[in-house]
């Protein structure tokens, strides 16, 4: 856009006061004796004209502002139909105080807006000066007045204490309010710009009489009184000065002259002048009647030239908002409806030639319907005629307008169109403006599919965790009260040995599908919160690690009447894997497969690996597992919610049946962090079938450490020395739970240790500190304890300047099995680990793996 410039030639100023001093020189000479009787009546109105002159400069202004305002208001409506949040609307409003400090010259601005009476305002004495609006005289007058911009008089602000001045406007119409604060003060420095008279003073007083700006020229002291003020300010607002020759007794007792002049708002600009600079008594007739008319002209002739500027401040202002409005649409045209005209301030290359630089508005609509389709050119048509536009000027509508689609180049684009009535033009003006929206269009469509999509999963795993809540409390409670209900009964009935041993089973049961759970239950916890797992990857036999898989569960097949085969396919069965998680995964699959089927049901487990060239020398083969069953199966429509958390379904299946919902996520996370993939099919009351596909690095001609483990206490004693199987082996237990020590000690006696226990990782430094050297072949930590945890009794323990620190083996004993957890308790210098609660089979394979390993790294 090229908007017009105003420009303010200095020959032209200089032209001007040329012309007020020969009309000077001539009037002087020419009426000096019609002058002399008619000096008094002329010096009301040049003095009224001068102060005309003061008040156009103040009503330009806040012309100005109030523009600002009305535009601001039309910005933040677009934004609140687009759901903008507050902090677009704060932004928005640092914008306006900038944009009104600037083109005010300076003038420091509060811009506020008021939203469903709350205030957003980077101000936090503007936000407390407004906490309370509807108790604001001037926001009462703002909703009963018909103008669209409210200026208010002068107000102390409630808890600032401020003078203020508060524009404001109505956010299309609403209750929503959008207002500037300027001080009071600040007019006090626009108005110092203007010459005046010798001795004389300028008021500027709201509706109410209330000074807002003085400034004045004569000595008087401290200053201008308060009580003058209001004394002059309430004897103006009475009339008792409209009679020109009237005059009002002065500061230090001089009788001045009142000129004054109303501003469309209501207030009043105020100029006096001693009497006896307008009319000197004591001065010869002709020397009177001189200084009267040189007095008189150099009021017109500064009259004159204010006028001059306060024109050209108010055509900068207009060219200045035509020039922010360009930078946000590609037309804008200014409409006299009342002429019918059009001038256009910037255009499309498409259509400028045509339209010129100015015309009829019917040539304007005929342009427009070349460019629009027919159907939207009839609407425009019938919207913006000039007719309706005299219309929407009478109903005092800021802003009217809407969107339609038009083709550029072929391409549809979505328009916006705006008719805007500023109160810096003419009342028989708009700005008819066109801008693209279609990115705006486009960002709140996926704003409100982004917020209906994430809605809706908030709601479905809202409805999960509910579900699952549910589930989790009914699944824990129950073995929870059979331990309880089993306890109480075995207490009455110690001297029935087989009823004991009956109960005791049922509660070992119980705690054995109660750690399930909770292990299920912390496992998806984890694997909700870190991205992917630490896997502790070693030399594995697949084959062993599927047999240990399924060796738990064959007793429990038996008892059911059900059958479970394995089939290793492959000779390639050596790799490099993390067993435990690979079991656990094994273990969930198996154990669902049993859970969800009925008497004579078949499980087969098969290990396969992908054929291979003899040239191929890739270390790394993919295997697959697969665990097929012939259980009851599950439904189609249950298959896609297979692996999401906390779904469960609902259907007819053998008594006994619990579970959390979590198990086959867990699978699919472990699997995935493995670098494999898990797939599934199922038919109701066929069977299911899950396909496990997973890279494993192969390891040739190297024997695996057996992940079963041996089953007599010899094997803890030869893990420690080849020549002292039949030597048992000394362990110290570092634990601070009483019930718990009393189980460790058991099962490490039950294997023929002798046990030392200790209460904390403290006194297992202090105790192994003061043993012989030797005297311990292994140490049991507990990773939780009070003054001093697992890990750092152990890096202690490491530290120590004895042959033995570095030989001992060290085995974590722990309540959480995560992989990260693991890898913290090797980095502190432990050699393995078992997890809480303690079975006598992990107990002993974690002993025999931390003395094999400590004994391997000894002989490096």
């Amino acid at each position: 856009m090229d908007a017009t410039q105003i420009h303010e030639p200095s020959s032209g100023r200089r032209m001007m006061t040329a012309i007020a001093i020969v009309l000077a020189l001539l009037t002087g000479f020419g009426g000096y004796h019609l002058l002399r009787n008619t000096i008094l009546s002329n010096a009301r109105g040049f003095g009224d004209q001068l102060a005309r002159s003061f008040a156009a400069e103040e009503e330009v202004r806040l012309e100005a502002m109030s523009l600002m305002v009305v535009n601001g208001a039309n910005d933040l409506d677009t934004l609140m139909s687009f759901g903008a949040t507050e902090a677009d609307f704060q932004r928005r409003l640092d914008v306006l105080g900038s944009s009104t400090s600037r083109v005010l010259d300076g003038v420091s601005t509060s811009p506020f807006l008021i939203v469903d009476g709350s205030i957003i305002t980077s101000s936090s004495e503007t936000a407390a000066d407004h906490a309370d609006v509807d108790r604001e005289a001037w926001y009462r007058e703002l909703r009963e007045q018909n103008d669209p911009v409210m200026i208010s008089d002068a107000y102390q602000g409630r808890e600032s204490g401020a003078e203020l001045l508060t524009i404001a406007t109505l956010v299309d119409g609403k209750a929503d309010v959008l207002g500037i604060d300027v001080p009071a003060g600040q007019f006090e420095a626009l108005n110092s710009r203007f010459e005046l008279p010798a001795n004389s003073s300028y008021f500027l007083f709201d509706g109410a009489g209330e000074i807002v700006a003085a400034e004045t020229s004569v000595d008087v002291g401290d200053g201008l009184s308060d009580e003058y003020m209001d004394r002059l300010g309430e004897s103006v607002l009475a009339g008792r000065l409209d009679d020109e020759s009237t005059t009002y007794v002065g500061t230090v007792g001089e009788e001045r002259s009142i000129f004054y002049a109303e501003l469309e708002n209501g207030w009043l600009s105020v100029i006096t002048i001693p009497t006896s600079e307008v009319l000197s008594s004591g001065w010869d007739e002709s020397l009177t009647v001189l200084a009267g008319i040189c007095l008189v002209l150099t009021i017109v002739m500064v009259g004159v030239l204010v006028a001059y500027r306060v024109r050209s401040a108010r055509l900068r202002k207009v060219t200045h908002t035509l020039q922010i409005l360009g930078n946000t649409f590609y037309a804008i045209y200014l409409i006299d409806y009342k002429r019918g005209t059009y001038t256009s301030i910037k255009s499309r290359p498409e259509i400028a030639a045509q339209l010129g630089k100015r015309g009829s508005y019917r040539r304007f609509q005929e342009t427009m319907r070349t460019v629009m389709e027919p159907k939207t050119f009839e609407g425009f048509k019938e919207s913006f005629s000039l007719e309706n536009m005299a219309r929407i000027a009478a109903e005092n509508v800021q802003q009217f307008g809407g969107e339609y689609r038009r083709y550029i180049d072929g391409v549809p684009r979505w328009t916006s169109i705006r008719l805007i009535a500023d109160p810096i033009l003419s009342k028989h003006e708009f700005i008819l403006c066109f801008r693209f929206v279609d990115d705006e269009l486009r960002e709140r469509a996926q704003s409100v599919e982004l917020l209906e999509s994430s809605l809706a999963a908030a709601r479905e795993s809202a409805k999960r965790k509910e579900i699952f809540f549910s589930n989790i409390s009914h699944d824990m409670r129950t073995p929870l009260n059979a331990i309880i209900g089993l306890t109480r009964l075995l207490r009455e009935h110690m001297d029935e040995p087989q009823e004991a041993e009956r109960y005791l089973s049922l509660v070992e049961d119980a705690g054995e599908q109660l750690s399930g759970l909770v292990g299920d239950v912390l496992d998806i916890s984890h694997s909700e919160h870190v991205a992917s797992g630490v896997l502790h990857v070693e030399t594995t036999d697949l084959a062993e690690v599927i047999e240990r898989a399924v060796a738990p569960f064959r007793d429990r097949a038996q008892a059911e009447n059900k059958q479970i085969d394995v089939s290793i396919e492959t000779a390639h069965t050596v790799v490099k894997a993390d067993a435990r998680r690979l079991r656990q995964v094994l273990n969930n699959l198996i154990s669902n497969a049993l859970k969800y089927s009925y008497a004579g049901a078949r499980v087969t487990i098969r290990l396969d690996a992908e054929e291979r060239d003899e040239s191929d020398t890739r270390r790394t083969r993919g295997y697959r597992i697969i665990v097929a069953d012939t259980g009851i199966g599950m439904s189609e429509e249950f298959l896609p919610h297979l692996f999401e958390p906390y779904a469960r379904e609902e259907v007819f299946a053998p008594r006994g049946i619990t579970g959390t919902g979590l198990g086959m996520p867990i699978v699919k996370n472990l699997v995935e962090q493995m670098g494999g993939t898990i797939d599934v099919e199922s038919t109701p009351d066929v069977g299911t079938t899950y396909y496990l596909n997973i890279p494993f690095e192969t390891v040739e001609n190297t024997s695996a450490p057996t992940d079963a483990g041996a089953t007599t206490a010899a094997s803890v004693n030869a893990a420690c020395d080849d020549n002292r199987a039949d030597t048992p082996i000394t362990a110290l237990v570092a634990e601070d739970n009483v019930a718990n020590t009393i189980i460790v000690q058991s099962l490490l006696e039950s294997l023929g240790a002798t046990v030392v226990c200790v209460e904390d990782g403290q006194a297992a430094l202090e105790t192994f500190a003061e043993s012989e050297e030797g005297a311990f072949d292994v140490i049991l930590m507990d990773m939780q304890m009070p003054r001093m945890d697992g890990a750092e009794a152990t890096r202690a323990i490491r530290a120590l300047d004895r042959a033995d620190a570095k030989t001992v083996g060290v085995v974590a004993v722990t309540a959480s099995a995560f992989a990260d957890d693991v890898a913290q308790a090797m980095r502190a210098g432990m050699d393995s680990f078992t997890t809480k609660p303690l079975s006598l089979d992990g107990l002993k394979h974690a002993i025999e793996e931390a003395l094999r390993r400590r004994r391997k790294n000894n002989h490096v």
